[in-house]
């Protein structure tokens, strides 16, 4: 039985790149079919199997992942009730901090943050992690063929990234500098959000949201901006390629949604 298969990211096309790129965190994650079960001494079993890293917490589960259609309307979330404690999510970190696992009953995910300012977070970094993890998961929990991260249904890849020195009017190309006319021309920071619908062959097969909005960095402001690519996964497809046009869509949304004068600040090679 395969995890996420052992499969490496597929040969992307030439992308845009950046010498000084403002990213500070990557976030994979892979939701699936949820596990029958999953509780404390499954959490520590798989940790003793994801090599380097060590449990470190436990927080509440996050809800689960919806990417319907355009002009789909979500249905209301059905209250939960749960007999005994809220179903539980746990963080595993390495010893530097650089990565951080995470576990609960239908999703796994790795987060890769930026503790080098000359090593930026990767997309190829967060697979292998993001695949070990499958892996491990594979060996504790998974008794079967009908749930676990080899039935996966969405994949998600988020880049965060801090900008300084710079409004976001200088940023965004969405963004005007002037909010109105006098006297409402000079509002606040503005936090935005917006997103683009994903067709291949006129098949809806996910979203690329856009958020950005102030923030503080070490004491000082900043412009926090967000982007997230959300896929659908087709049966049988691999996950790997899935992972990939979530990152192709990414650094594509990334150039095309910022003004190229920032480009060049961030040290754009092709």
């Amino acid at each position: 039985m395969a995890a996420l298969t052992d499969l490496t990211p597929t040969a992307s096309e030439r992308l845009p790149d950046f010498d000084a790129p403002p990213v500070v965190e990557i976030v994979g994650s892979v939701q699936f079919i949820p596990l029958p079960r999953l509780v404390l001494r499954d959490m520590i079993d798989v940790g003793a199997r994801f090599e380097g890293y060590q449990l470190n917490e436990l927080q509440p589960q996050l809800h689960a992942i919806q990417e319907l259609p355009p002009g789909e309307v979500a249905s209301p979330p059905f209250p939960q009730m749960f007999l005994g404690q809220q179903p539980q999510r746990a963080l595993y970190v390495t010893e530097d901090q650089r990565f951080i696992a995470q576990l609960q009953q239908d999703r796994i995910a790795i987060n890769e943050r930026r503790t080098d300012p000359d090593r930026a977070p990767s997309s190829l970094h967060v697979w292998p992690q993001l695949d070990r993890l499958a892996h491990a998961v594979r060996d504790v929990l998974v008794r079967g063929e009908g749930f676990g991260p080899a039935n996966a249904n969405v994949i998600e890849l988020t880049y965060v990234n801090v900008v300084r020195d710079a409004p976001m009017d200088r940023v965004l190309r969405i963004i005007s500098s002037d909010a109105g006319e006098p006297p409402y021309s000079n509002a606040e920071p503005p936090a935005v959000r917006f997103s683009f619908p994903i067709f291949e062959a006129e098949r809806f097969r996910g979203r690329l949201h856009v958020e950005a909005g102030p923030g503080i960095s070490d004491g000082t402001p900043v412009l926090q901006l967000q982007l997230t690519s959300r896929r659908l996964v087709e049966k049988g497809l691999p996950l790997a390629e899935v992972f990939d046009a979530c990152h192709r869509d990414a650094v594509h949304a990334f150039v095309a949604v910022t003004e190229p004068d920032m480009h060049r600040l961030w040290r754009r090679t092709r």
